[in-house]
């Protein structure tokens, strides 16, 4: 059976993809990057106060509204709000209450595996042609159709059986719809898919390859990776090796 418009608006509500940050985000996704928004447009765009304040605090210069807009707004203007905002979404998308308070072992370390998910990706962000910031989204955002699934199956929310098997599609194209770019929600539309059908290979291989590693990382520990080989197939597409692959992991466990 296929969702309900209530039942994709309460999903979309316990993803948080409704949250001020997310929404922010995807306001500035729609902005040509060289814009100097004006005072009246970020407040526009911004919202409320509370949201706002939020921002000015995670900055961490102990900036006033006046100041943050004058060298952070306008100062060094969208790219680096974005990126500011960007480093909000990841620290708030997967640290709502549904996430801390389910004792469910699929979502064992699912805040810190989605992180290292996204750095993973920004790490190969020459190779996929891609921004740091897309890159980094593109990670950040794939698993979101696996959170979907795991809410839809949790009974405490009486979704039942009301809801069809294209999760991944369905949370690429409100992603699409919000403002966000091609490649990020394409990366999202076919992270469920069969390696066979995806729109960007190399990209998909290093997803699914970093994913499994970091779900196995929060579960069994670092040293699960000893006796663990990924997809030929995907390694073939990346064009490096097993090891070369999980130096890079390595090394990034050991900063985190």
């Amino acid at each position: 059976m296929l969702m309900t418009n209530n039942i994709t608006s309460n999903l979309i509500k316990l993803l948080d993809l409704q949250s001020p940050c997310v929404s922010f985000l995807a306001k500035l996704e729609k902005i040509d990057a060289n814009k100097n928004l004006s005072l009246s447009e970020f407040e526009d765009i911004a919202g409320s106060d509370d949201f706002v304040n939020q921002l000015i605090t995670f900055d961490s210069n102990n900036f006033g509204f006046g100041e943050f807009y004058e060298k952070i707004v306008f100062g060094k203007g969208i790219p680096y709000l974005r990126s500011l905002v960007i480093k909000l979404v990841a620290e708030e998308l997967y640290d709502s209450e549904y996430i801390k308070g389910n004792k469910s072992k699929n979502l064992t370390g699912f805040k810190s595996c989605s992180i290292r998910l996204a750095n993973f990706l920004k790490k190969f962000n020459d190779e996929l042609g891609e921004s740091e910031d897309d890159s980094y989204l593109s990670g950040l955002f794939f698993r979101l159709p696996t959170l979907a699934e795991i809410i839809l199956e949790d009974p405490a929310h009486g979704f039942e059986d009301n809801f069809d098997n294209n999760l991944d599609e369905f949370l690429g194209n409100s992603l699409s719809e919000m403002g966000f770019s091609p490649f990020i929600t394409t990366m999202v539309s076919d992270s469920l898919k069969d390696f066979q059908s995806v729109t960007f290979p190399l990209a998909q291989a290093l997803a699914r390859i970093g994913n499994q590693a970091y779900q196995k990382i929060a579960k069994e520990g670092r040293h699960s990776l000893t006796d663990w080989y990924p997809d030929r197939d995907m390694l073939d597409v990346i064009g490096l090796g097993r090891r070369q692959i999980f130096e890079v992991i390595k090394t990034q466990i050991t900063k985190s």
